[in-house]
């Protein structure tokens, strides 16, 4: 049976429709004929969505006159594509391993723009992102410290580091 003629079209989120023939639309891209074509499942972002996102974001923190300074975070998505969609609405990117380092940087995100995040970075990602200029590094431990000021010492240059605490604090309770 059939039942398609009796779902209510009432969808209330931001990217949805049913077009005219009842079928689901998401940015005036059919559901149905994405699926068919792709196969489930089928994963679809919205390039205009996205971009508006990115704005309301600057907009929203431009209007309380404060210092501020907005990251992608590469884990949830990232794609050549993704990157350059971050790069040209002016955010920041924050990568947790060298794949993502190495993606962002094949795009020509800015690296000065770069935050490498990332436990048990290996030492030849220190390396790549010092030698490609990153803007950040977030260190998790002593070793990583020691590590990347050894790294950096033979290459001659410096590198901002933001360093992450754990208070040690037992959370079973």
């Amino acid at each position: 049976m059939n039942n398609q003629g009796k779902i209510k079209t009432n969808i209330h989120r931001e990217g949805f429709s049913v077009n005219k023939e009842g079928k689901l639309e998401f940015d005036k891209c059919n559901l149905i004929n994405l699926s068919q074509k792709y196969g489930t499942p089928c994963y679809v972002y919205s390039e205009s969505m996205i971009r508006k996102k990115c704005r309301e974001y600057i907009k929203s923190f431009s209007q309380r006159k404060v210092k501020f300074e907005i990251l992608y975070a590469g884990k949830a998505f990232l794609t050549k594509a993704m990157c350059n969609i971050v790069k040209e609405e002016g955010l920041s990117l924050d990568v947790s391993s060298g794949g993502e380092l190495y993606t962002a940087l094949s795009t020509g995100f800015p690296p000065e723009k770069i935050f490498f995040h990332g436990n048990n970075k290996s030492k030849e990602e220190i390396e790549f992102a010092l030698r490609e200029n990153v803007g950040t590094m977030m260190v998790d431990s002593e070793y990583e410290l020691n590590m990347i000021e050894q790294i950096a010492k033979r290459l001659k240059t410096k590198i901002k580091i933001m360093i992450r605490v754990t208070p040690g604090t037992d959370t079973h309770t």
